[in-house]
């Protein structure tokens, strides 16, 4: 049986296999206002996922010099980890995206850095700041990462994953649409074409989010990578979203029409 991304793939001549987001902001996740997150919720989406390092905060590998200046130029919360505007657009995305007081919010952080091996004792304070900080917890491949705690996924779910027979279940493989679909849907209910995948990368986020049939949200990495073939790599990937954004040229989604794309990257510029 040929799995449903690979069926995507092929059917469309390898065109799913697109560099390009849905929507890319200018402004980073600080940008996304409840507004933005109730119209993406009235087009259909029904959950969120956000990637971690250099979309929320800052990378841990980042020089103590760009945290500080990001820190400072970004008006900081009392723990100066988050932004006060990331940790606003998160909580709003939060309220958005759960149907009651007693319900779950369908939102999460999907990171290529804990994925695989989930929270190390070496990482657990840095997963514990972000889970606890924003109150979003952390999707690994062993289970639900919630404050100090992993939540296993069902007996089911954990033999078909092991039935992948995979080991690496990082962006943008295969293995990682397979941990989704399976994990959303037991968690949350919802199918990959209802989520939303926020990221700073183009050859990671955007194409895994495209791959994968999510609505593909670009934020540009908030401060530049120390690595110098990186930095070069992160420069040709904004020439690709900004010459798509100049030719008007967008992937397109089922349920996030271009004009609901445009005006929310319009706003957001402006915000």
């Amino acid at each position: 049986m040929v799995h449903p991304v690979l069926r995507r793939v092929l059917s469309s001549g390898f065109k799913s296999v697109s560099l390009k987001p849905h929507i890319a902001l200018q402004g980073g996740v600080a940008s996304l206002t409840s507004e933005h997150w109730s119209l993406l919720r009235e087009c259909g989406i029904r959950c969120v996922l956000f990637d971690r390092d250099n979309t929320l905060a800052v990378p841990q590998n980042a020089s103590n010099e760009v945290k500080d200046s990001h820190i400072s130029k970004n008006s900081p919360r009392a723990d100066d980890f988050f932004s006060e505007g990331v940790a606003a657009s998160v909580s709003a995305c939060r309220k958005v995206f759960q149907d009651s007081p007693a319900a779950t919010p369908r939102v999460a952080i999907f990171s290529n850095a804990s994925c695989n091996t989930g929270v190390s004792s070496t990482h657990r304070d840095r997963a514990n700041r972000f889970v606890k900080g924003l109150d979003v917890p952390l999707l690994t491949a062993s289970g639900w990462y919630e404050r100090d705690a992993v939540l296993p996924f069902s007996d089911e779910l954990g033999r078909k994953l092991k039935k992948l027979g995979a080991d690496d279940f990082r962006k943008p493989g295969l293995a990682a649409t397979c941990l989704l679909e399976g994990a959303l849907a037991e968690r949350f209910g919802v199918r990959l074409e209802e989520t939303a995948y926020v990221g700073d990368r183009v050859l990671t986020d955007v194409m895994f989010a495209n791959l994968s049939g999510m609505l593909s949200i670009w934020t540009g990495p908030l401060v530049p990578e120390a690595s110098g073939v990186l930095r070069g790599i992160l420069a040709l990937e904004r020439i690709t979203v900004m010459r798509g954004a100049r030719q008007q040229t967008r992937t397109t989604h089922p349920l996030v029409s271009h004009e609901v794309s445009a005006r929310i990257e319009s706003q957001s510029a402006n915000k």
